[in-house]
C-alpha cells in the first residue's frame, strides 16, 4: 500500500507555507493562510496552521477548546503548583467552547466526564471529556506546565490493540501556564459500539515523559444523537479514465462524515469537496482522512451539521489548482466610520464591513461575504493601523454565524484610532463534479 497523508491542525497559532504544496490543501484546508500579508498563498487565518506528516493522505480539521476545573498535586513542583491556582473556573469544556455538536451533546447529557489526570516532568496532562458520536472521537483535555509547549500525536488503542485514525486540535492558552483544547479524532476503520480506550503521550513540546490514561470507557453514541447512514453509491466520470464515487454519507447531530472514492487520479493531486443543504447553507468542513492503494483513493471528509433537518445534500468537488510563485494583492481601505465598507476580493468574492463594537476587553468587527468559498475567502480578512500592524487576536477565531455573517475579534482599539480593513485578491473556487444526494 501506498499511504500519502496530510494532517491538518487547526490551533491558535500558525506555522509556515510550504510553496509546493497544492492550492486545493493549502486554501480551503488551511482557512486561507494567503491572507497573511508577508505570505503567498491563497488562504489566510491566523488561528490555523497545519503540518504534514505520512499517517494519511488529506486531513481537513477544526475543532474546540476545552477548559476544566483542575487541583494541585502534591507531587508537582512547588513553582508549578503556585502557578496553577490561578486558573480559571470555568465549567463544562464542551458547552462552552465546542462546536455545535459537542455542544448539542453536552446539552443531551450524552458526552461523558473523564477527569483524568497524569504527571511527568512537572507537567501535569488531564483529559477532561469524551465523546464517540459514531464518527469521530473527541477528546478534551488540559495541560499544565512552566514552559507550555504543544502536546504530541497520542498513541491510542481500543481494547489493547493500536488503531490508525487521523487528528485534528486546537485550543488556546488558560493562562501563562495552562493550555486547553479538544482532539478530533477520526478512526481509519470501525469501531466496537462498546469499547476501553487507552491515551498515552509520550512528548509535550522538547520534552519526552509518560502521560497514560488506561481503560477509558467509551461507547458509541450514534443511536442518542439520531445518527443514520445514507449510502448514494453515485459515480461520475472525469478525463482520462477519471472517477469519483460518493459511496455513502453518515448523518447525525453532532457530525456529519462523506466517504468519497477517487479513481485513478494523478498522484499529488488533490480535489477537495463542499457539502450543501438544499436551503444553500454551507457546512463548515471540520477534519478530512484518506489512503490510496492500487490507483484508488477512499476519503473521508466531516462537517458540522445544522441540524435544520435537509431534505438533500449538494456534494461539489472541487478543482485542484498550484499557486506556487503567484503574487497575491492585498487590498486595504480606511475605515472613516461610514458603514457599510465594501472591499472586492476579485474573482474571489466580496467583503462588506457593517459595524465595529469597541468594547472595553476587545474590538468585534462585523461583516458579511458574498462569494462561493465562505470557509475560505470568507475568512480572508484583517485589520491593521496606520504602520501596518494586524489588531486582530490570533487567540480568537473569526465566527461564522448560522445567518452568514461573520465576527472577527481584534485587541482592543481606540475608536478615535485610524485603522483599516484588509482582505486580498483571491481566485474563485471552481467544481469539476457536482453530485445531488436524496436524504429522505
Amino acid at each position: 500500500m501506498n499511504n500519502e497523508v496530510f494532517d491538518r491542525e487547526f490551533t491558535s497559532q500558525f506555522g509556515s507555507y510550504k510553496p509546493e504544496i497544492p492550492h486545493g490543501v493549502l486554501e480551503r484546508i488551511d482557512r486561507t493562510l494567503a491572507c497573511l500579508p508577508e505570505k503567498e498563498v491563497v488562504g489566510r487565518n491566523r488561528k490555523h496552521r497545519f503540518a504534514i506528516n505520512k499517517i494519511l493522505k488529506h486531513s481537513i480539521v477544526a475543532a474546540t477548546i476545552a477548559i476544566t476545573v483542575l487541583t494541585v498535586s502534591a507531587t508537582v513542583s512547588p513553582s508549578i503548583a503556585n502557578a496553577l491556582t490561578n486558573i480559571p473556573v470555568v465549567g463544562s469544556v464542551f458547552k462552552l467552547f465546542g462546536d455545535m455538536g459537542l455542544k448539542l451533546a453536552n446539552d443531551k447529557g450524552i458526552s461523558t466526564l473523564v477527569d483524568k489526570t497524569k504527571i511527568d516532568k512537572d507537567i501535569k496532562v488531564t483529559i477532561t471529556d469524551i465523546l464517540f458520536d459514531g464518527s469521530r472521537i473527541s477528546i478534551g483535555y488540559n495541560v499544565e506546565a512552566n514552559n507550555l509547549g504543544e502536546i504530541g500525536k497520542p498513541n491510542l488503542l481500543v481494547n489493547g490493540k493500536p488503531i490508525d485514525f487521523s487528528m485534528s486540535t486546537y485550543g488556546s492558552p488558560l493562562t501563562e501556564n495552562s493550555y486547553a483544547g479538544v482532539m478530533n479524532i477520526n478512526p481509519t476503520s470501525e469501531l466496537p459500539k462498546h469499547f476501553k480506550l487507552t491515551v498515552s503521550f509520550n512528548k509535550i513540546g522538547t520534552i519526552e515523559g509518560n502521560w497514560k490514561f488506561e481503560n477509558i470507557e467509551v461507547k458509541n453514541q450514534a443511536n442518542m444523537l439520531n445518527g443514520k447512514l445514507i449510502t448514494p453509491m453515485l459515480t461520475k466520470s472525469l478525463s482520462g479514465g477519471k472517477s469519483i464515487t460518493i459511496e455513502k454519507i453518515f448523518m447525525s447531530d453532532s457530525t456529519i462524515k462523506l466517504h468519497a472514492i477517487e479513481t485513478n487520479i494523478p498522484k499529488g493531486t488533490f480535489y477537495d469537496y463542499q457539502l450543501i443543504d438544499n436551503y444553500g447553507n454551507v457546512l463548515e468542513p471540520t477534519g478530512g482522512s484518506g489512503h490510496e492503494e492500487n490507483g484508488i483513493d477512499n476519503k473521508e471528509y466531516t462537517f458540522i451539521p445544522w441540524n435544520n433537518n435537509p431534505q438533500q445534500f449538494v456534494v461539489k468537488v472541487l478543482e485542484d489548482k498550484i499557486v506556487s510563485g503567484r503574487t497575491l494583492k492585498d487590498i486595504k481601505t480606511d475605515v472613516k466610520g461610514n458603514f457599510p465598507v465594501t472591499i472586492s476580493q476579485g474573482e474571489g468574492g466580496e467583503i462588506s464591513l457593517n459595524k465595529i463594537e469597541y468594547l472595553n476587553n476587545k474590538t468585534l468587527v462585523h461583516y458579511i461575504y458574498k462569494g462561493n468559498d465562505p470557509y475560505g475567502n470568507g475568512m480572508c480578512v484583517w485589520v491593521e493601523d496606520e504602520k501596518g500592524n494586524e489588531l486582530d487576536n490570533p487567540q480568537k477565531a473569526t465566527k461564522r454565524n448560522i445567518d452568514g455573517s461573520y465576527i472577527l475579534e481584534c485587541f482592543p482599539i481606540d475608536k478615535n484610532k485610524k485603522i483599516k480593513i484588509a482582505t486580498r485578491e483571491l481566485p474563485d473556487i471552481k467544481s469539476i463534479l457536482e453530485f445531488e444526494i436524496p436524504l429522505k
